[in-house]
């Protein structure tokens, strides 16, 4: 339903706007709607204002790709963590190239095995370069599982170990 009047139209004498207007609101909103003073709305444009004052905060908010300069992976962050935090952030962004993706996802990497790797076969999309990422992201993955096996299987030995008993020596 679709209604057309000037917003300096009074509430009074348009009363229908008004309550177009309720029948959408819910929670928060319809909270502060019924929180309203009344004779505090003159007019929809009045009612408009106050609204959008209120809740533009809560709008999303339109990332650019300057957004992207200050992602770097900081110490002891794990790829995998680091490319769910670009990810996020680089989905947001309107437009983004291709280029410019690869290349700030490249530059916040902290140096390492995989750094290196991308820096000598550069991947050519970025699509290719989450692929290695996960694939590296899988390796360590396996090598922090075979790790933790270890360990488990050398305190099951520790435990089943008899130890010495203390010796008493009787003079």
């Amino acid at each position: 339903m679709i209604f057309h009047a000037p917003d300096d139209v009074p509430c009074c004498e348009r009363p229908d706007l008004v309550l177009c207007f309720l029948v959408f609101l819910t929670g928060e909103a319809l909270e502060w709607f019924f929180e309203l003073l009344a004779n505090t709305i003159d007019c929809f444009a009045t009612l408009k204002a106050r609204f959008s004052t209120q809740f533009a905060p809560l709008r999303p908010t339109i990332l650019t790709v300057d957004a992207l300069v200050n992602i770097r992976q900081v110490d002891g962050e794990s790829l995998r963590s680091y490319l769910d935090r670009y990810n996020r952030i680089s989905f947001k962004i309107k437009d983004l190239s291709d280029e410019i993706a690869r290349h700030h996802f490249s530059y916040g990497l902290q140096s390492g095995v995989f750094a290196d790797k991308i820096s000598r076969k550069r991947p050519k999309t970025m699509e290719e370069l989450r692929e290695r990422a996960t694939q590296f992201i899988q390796m360590e993955d396996m090598q922090d599982f075979q790790v933790k096996k270890r360990e488990k299987e050398d305190a099951a030995v520790e435990r089943n170990t008899p130890r010495p008993s203390k010796l008493t020596i009787n003079e």
